[in-house]
């Protein structure tokens, strides 16, 4: 190896860790960004992603989507477990590149689409399972819209409970000091 070839190597190393450097401080500054906003950017432990997902009873027939996706972590856990359809839905531009990228190191077994919309404009006619961790004003105002899911739908909340018609069945999941995870199913 020549001297030259060397220091292009060199300066090569140099500058992916500068990128690297930058991408995870970029990453916590944006985490610090969210939390002033009423949708803050909170990712979900992988011990819990896997809690929702046993609970949600996937089948094979099941439309399953995540409400503000951000990184698409639970969306592609299910889809490296399960051969189904799962819509990530994630407004914001960043999360939604960190959610591709992390695509292209996850093997699946189901489809994967990412939505960039508000996910109180989301679509939920056909969904089947759905799963959310956001705070309990968000969770209020989305309330109504889960009537248009079919009967034997289910929601994973993470946290915060939602207050949904008596169309619906809550099973709270306590674990550990403070988590609560809560599973509905529509009965009606």
């Amino acid at each position: 190896m020549s001297s030259g070839d060397v220091f292009l190597f060199v300066l090569a190393m140099q500058s992916l860790t500068a990128l690297c450097f930058f991408v995870l401080v970029s990453y916590f500054f944006y985490i610090l960004w969210t939390m002033r906003r009423e949708l803050p950017y909170v990712p979900t432990p992988y011990s819990i992603i896997r809690r929702m997902i046993a609970l949600a009873a996937i089948q094979p027939n099941d439309r399953v989507v995540d409400l503000g996706s951000g990184t698409g972590r639970i969306v592609l856990e299910v889809a490296r477990q399960y051969p189904v359809s799962v819509v990530g839905v994630e407004l914001s531009p960043m999360l939604l590149v960190a959610s591709r990228l992390r695509q292209l190191f996850t093997r699946r077994r189901g489809h994967v689409t990412w939505e960039k919309k508000d996910l109180f404009a989301y679509p939920l006619d056909g969904i089947t399972v759905v799963f959310c961790f956001l705070i309990t004003n968000v969770l209020k105002r989305l309330a109504p819209r889960f009537a248009v899911l079919p009967k034997g739908a289910r929601i994973v909340s993470y946290k915060f409970s939602i207050p949904l018609s008596n169309d619906w069945r809550q099973e709270q999941v306590t674990f550990g000091k403070n988590d609560r995870m809560y599973i509905y199913r529509k009965i009606a």
